[in-house]
C-alpha cells in the first residue's frame, strides 16, 4: 500500500487504487488513470504526471478536461467542435476532416491539443508519405484548429509550426484561343455560350454556374454568387463581390443565348 502523497487539494496527490491496480492521481476531486494514453503502472509514472499537473496549475494552463476519459479536447474530439463553429463551406471542412483523421492516424486518438508541439509537427511531416501538397494540408488544418482553440480558451498560446514544404511548380500550359475555339465548336450549340460566356472573363466554374439575369447590371456583369458541393451559394469562393464591364463579344454571347 503505497501511501498518499501530501499536497493537498489543489496540489492533488497519488495514490494506489487497489480497484483498479493501477495508480491514480486525485486532483480538483477527479481521479486521473491515464497517462499519454496509457495506465498509470509505475509510481515514478504517477509522480511525473502529478508534477506536469503541478507545473500547468502554477503556470494557469491546467485544463482538467485533458485528463479526463473522452476527452472533448483529443484532437479529433475538438476539430468537431471547431468545424461545427466554422463558416467553411462543406468542402472545406470535408479536407479538414481529411487532414485531421491523418494527424490522428499518426498521433493516436488519445492526443490533445494542448500537446500538439513542435517535435509533434515534426513527427507529422516526416510520417506523411504523400505529396507535399497534402503534407502541407494537414499542418495547415491543424494550425487553423488551434487558432480556433486560442480563441476559444482551450490553449493558452500558439505553438511554434515547422515551415511548410517548399514546392517548385512548373508552368501551367494553357490551350490558345483557336484550341479554346476548336473545343466549343465540338459542343451541341444550345452549350455553347455559358463557356464562352465563362472564357471571355476568366470565371471559376462555379462562378459561371450561379450567374443569373440580376448579375448583368447595365453594363457590367456582376459576380456574386457560386456553386459549392452541389449547392447555391449566395457568396462566391473568396466572399468578394466583382464587377466586370461587358465587353462587346459578351454582349453578343448574351443576345445569342436563349432565354432561361
Amino acid at each position: 500500500n503505497i501511501p498518499d502523497v501530501p499536497g493537498g487539494y489543489m496540489k492533488g496527490f497519488y495514490v494506489w487504487d487497489k480497484k483498479a491496480r493501477r495508480f491514480c492521481v486525485k486532483i480538483l476531486g477527479h481521479r486521473i488513470y491515464r497517462y499519454n494514453g496509457e495506465p498509470i503502472w509505475h509510481e515514478k509514472t504517477a509522480d511525473k504526471l502529478l508534477n506536469k499537473i503541478r507545473a500547468e496549475i502554477d503556470s494557469g494552463t491546467f485544463d482538467i478536461r485533458a485528463y479526463l476519459p473522452s476527452s472533448p479536447l483529443t484532437i479529433q474530439a475538438y476539430a468537431e467542435t471547431w468545424l461545427n463553429s466554422s463558416t467553411a463551406c462543406k468542402n472545406t471542412k470535408r479536407v479538414h476532416r481529411s487532414a485531421i483523421k491523418k494527424a490522428v492516424e499518426i498521433l493516436g486518438a488519445d492526443c490533445i491539443i494542448t500537446n500538439l508541439t513542435y517535435s509533434k509537427f515534426c513527427q507529422i511531416q516526416q510520417s506523411l508519405d504523400c505529396s507535399a501538397k497534402w503534407n502541407n494540408g494537414v499542418l495547415i488544418a491543424l494550425k487553423a484548429m488551434l487558432h480556433f482553440a486560442l480563441k476559444d480558451g482551450a490553449i493558452q498560446k500558439m505553438p511554434q509550426i515547422p515551415p511548410l514544404i517548399k514546392v517548385q511548380e512548373k508552368d501551367p500550359e494553357y490551350l490558345n484561343f483557336e484550341q479554346q475555339n476548336s473545343v466549343i465548336e465540338a459542343m451541341p450549340e444550345e452549350h455553347r455560350p455559358i463557356f464562352q460566356f465563362g472564357m471571355e472573363f476568366g470565371l471559376r466554374i462555379g462562378e459561371v454556374r450561379a450567374l443569373k439575369k440580376d448579375c448583368i447590371e447595365g453594363e457590367e456583369v456582376v459576380i456574386k454568387r457560386s456553386f459549392s458541393q452541389w449547392k447555391l451559394r449566395e457568396t462566391t469562393k473568396t466572399y468578394r463581390i466583382r464587377r466586370l464591364p461587358l465587353t462587346t463579344r459578351a454582349k453578343g454571347i448574351l443576345l445569342a443565348a436563349r432565354p432561361s
